[in-house]
């Protein structure tokens, strides 16, 4: 039995990745969904704060607490930066194996402000107008979508290697054209 950790995109809750946990479920494999801090469910508690660090603590909490080891972090989209940030200090033998579905896949001192297209930066700007640190969905999104932090999408991360180095094998999915 393996855990897969599955940490949706931007603008995505864990409801993104219910079919999914679902399939594994019953392949017989643990399936934890997250919802990152400001977004789905847990939008009430966004605040100017919410960073992608935050993220990345939500999902070490998520390992912590469910007392997963040799996980599969899986991250679509921003998640890839949140799953990188996460194996780079999470706790030797905690994950094992990154997947990355059409995600960004960050560097030290990179964000996903730098790794994006000119396209999502303007829309990173105009949808944050409203209250300038959250970014409204895209339009014609997923009824379910909500207002993103825009400051998860500005932090560069930081990351040491430690706990990169101890990921055994790092995989790529690209399911878009």
């Amino acid at each position: 039995m393996t855990t897969f950790v599955l940490v949706p995109g931007g603008w995505r809750g864990g409801w993104y990745f219910s079919a999914l946990a679902d399939r594994l479920r019953s392949a017989g494999h643990r399936a934890l969904t997250v919802t990152p801090t400001g977004v789905g469910d847990r939008a009430h508690l966004t605040s100017a704060d919410v960073n992608l660090d935050t993220h990345i603590d939500d999902v070490l909490a998520v390992l912590a607490a469910e007392e997963a080891d040799d996980a599969v972090l899986v991250g679509h989209s921003y998640g890839g930066m949140v799953i990188t940030g996460t194996a780079d200090r999470a706790p030797s033998g905690v994950v094992r194996r990154l997947v990355y579905s059409d995600a960004y896949v960050p560097e030290d001192g990179q964000s996903c402000w730098d790794l994006t297209t000119d396209a999502y930066r303007d829309a990173f700007l105009a949808g944050a107008a409203a209250d300038g640190y959250t970014v409204q969905p895209p339009p014609g999104s997923d009824p379910r979508v909500t207002a993103h932090p825009l400051a998860s999408f500005l932090q560069r991360i930081r990351l040491d290697g430690t706990g990169l180095r101890a990921v055994r094998t790092r995989d790529y999915v690209y399911l878009s054209g």
